[in-house]
């Protein structure tokens, strides 16, 4: 029998604790606590014992990141590449970075998501206790613990953060949920498809897509054999990023394909799989 949409969804985000100074090393599975908004966005809360990673965190200073197991990277949110999950490292996957920055206390450790806020397909380096901060590679932007941005000289704004107590046994991150379109969400450089969100699914889901300028589009759905199915949409669509619904009711359990074609930037294809 297939898991109800809570469990389902608390397989789908669960992640894996990784050392920052041992990165191959697993520390802990988490698996979080689900919730839905009033917008229909899925919330997880994460919670875990200090003691299940010490000694990563015993240390002011000391931080790890919370990585995504491979198998499951395009069913986790806010810390994924949202543009190509192909990437090799450290492009791909955006864990979450967890950091000690006082010795006790409920505000004892931060949050942020190591995707560099620049606009490139960018992770930012471990974080540095000596210097104090996040650095990215490719633009040299810094980042404080809780995800502020210190250097001026570079475009972006703050890395994203997550709400993060301490009882002084139990870390616990809230408000973790899908990227959503925001105001002020910045123009893609390049075009992408996403792999739809959720994935597998149970009736329906989502497919978002970027462009870097007003194009011709057309986004369809193909059978496992290569049939279409149906065209989600064809048309004329401006620069920027778009979510396209897609309403599987009726159609059978199994692979399918979604594919995006344009005019003026070419096609790109992902697959999705279909349960019941």
């Amino acid at each position: 029998m297939f898991p109800s949409r809570r469990q389902f969804f608390r397989q789908a985000l669960s992640l894996v604790a990784v050392s920052a100074a041992t990165p191959s090393i697993v520390l802990a599975r988490l698996i979080p606590d689900i919730s839905e908004s009033a917008e229909g966005s899925i919330l997880a809360t994460y919670s875990f014992r200090l003691s299940d990673v010490a000694p990563a965190l015993d240390a002011v200073g000391n931080s790890l990141k919370l990585q995504t197991p491979q198998d499951l990277w395009n069913l986790n949110p806010d810390h994924l590449n949202f543009h190509d999950y192909s990437l090799p490292a450290p492009r791909g996957r955006y864990p979450i970075a967890v950091t000690r920055v006082e010795e006790s206390g409920t505000d004892a450790f931060r949050s942020v998501s190591t995707r560099c806020s620049h606009g490139e397909d960018y992770q930012v380096n471990d974080f540095n206790p000596t210097l104090g901060y996040f650095e990215c590679p490719h633009e040299k932007s810094r980042f404080l613990a809780d995800g502020t941005k210190i250097t001026t000289n570079v475009p972006g704004g703050n890395l994203r953060k997550f709400p993060t107590t301490f009882d002084g046994e139990v870390i616990t991150l809230s408000n973790v949920n899908q990227i959503s379109a925001v105001a002020g969400e910045e123009l893609p450089t390049r075009i992408f498809l996403d792999q739809n969100w959720p994935n597998p699914f149970v009736g329906s889901t989502t497919i978002r897509y970027g462009l870097p300028a007003d194009a011709n589009v057309r986004l369809t759905v193909h059978s496992a054999l290569g049939l279409q199915i149906t065209t989600l949409f064809e048309g004329r669509a401006e620069a920027g990023v778009h979510r396209q619904p897609f309403d599987a009711t009726g159609l059978p359990a199994g692979v399918y394909f979604y594919r995006l074609q344009t005019r003026e930037f070419g096609t790109l294809s992902r697959r999705m799989t279909l349960a019941r």
